[in-house]
């Protein structure tokens, strides 16, 4: 997706800034944000704009001008202009590292302007987040319910991987009752497994799965 004239300027001058640390060094060491991987990007994201010292305007909201009237205007005055500054260029180069750690893809779909007004980096990053959480609460619970074991690499780690992604769901605000996850766990396993888990009431279900574990374990020692 091309950048906009701004993003160029703002991207040139970036450049042209003197960083202690190359920001694109450290862009290369965290994978992009793809819609799906927001909660390991966004903490690695604000690594590196802490190590770039940029992270000031994503916990900062934008310094208000002290009123004339106000006690000690003119070292007020001081502060506030220091305090702008600083906030006006972390809030600045941020926005711009962080659109360049998104994907290509889905870059479009997080807009910075709300209005006519361009929003802080600590807007646009909850803006991100917000977003997030429904496209990875989706994606959850699509995996969840369409994932399938395998056969290969280890019915445990199967399991392992749908509890997870249930636990996962939880931290969204969306519970998975144990019910629930046991059916998805039944329709992810086999033609023969599920021949076996017919018809069979839910704790016992959870046995079966257990049990259907140590069988494989027992196959897999005998095997080797």
């Amino acid at each position: 997706m091309p950048l906009c004239a701004s993003c160029c300027i703002r991207l040139l001058r970036l450049q042209f800034y003197d960083f202690s640390v190359d920001y694109k060094d450290l862009l290369s060491t965290i994978e992009p944000f793809n819609g799906t991987n927001f909660p390991k990007w966004n903490k690695e994201m604000r690594a590196v704009l802490k190590v770039l010292d940029f992270d000031y305007a994503l916990y900062e909201d934008k310094p208000v001008n002290p009123s004339i009237s106000t006690e000690n205007h003119n070292e007020q005055l001081r502060e506030y202009n220091s305090k702008l500054e600083k906030w006006q260029k972390s809030n600045e180069f941020a926005k711009l590292v962080i659109k360049h750690s998104i994907s290509d893809a889905i870059r479009g779909a997080f807009p910075y302007m709300k209005g006519d007004r361009e929003l802080s980096v600590k807007e646009f990053m909850n803006s991100i987040e917000e977003s997030s959480k429904v496209n990875y609460f989706n994606f959850l619970i699509n995996k969840l319910s369409t994932s399938r074991y395998d056969g290969h690499n280890g019915l445990s780690i199967h399991i392992k991987s749908m509890y997870n992604m249930a636990a996962e769901l939880k931290a969204l605000g969306r519970f998975i009752s144990d019910d629930l996850l046991v059916s998805y766990l039944m329709a992810s396993l086999l033609e023969n497994y599920n021949k076996r888990a017919q018809n069979v009431d839910t704790p016992v279900k959870y046995k079966l799965c257990e049990s259907l574990h140590q069988v494989q374990m027992k196959n897999n020692k005998v095997v080797s």
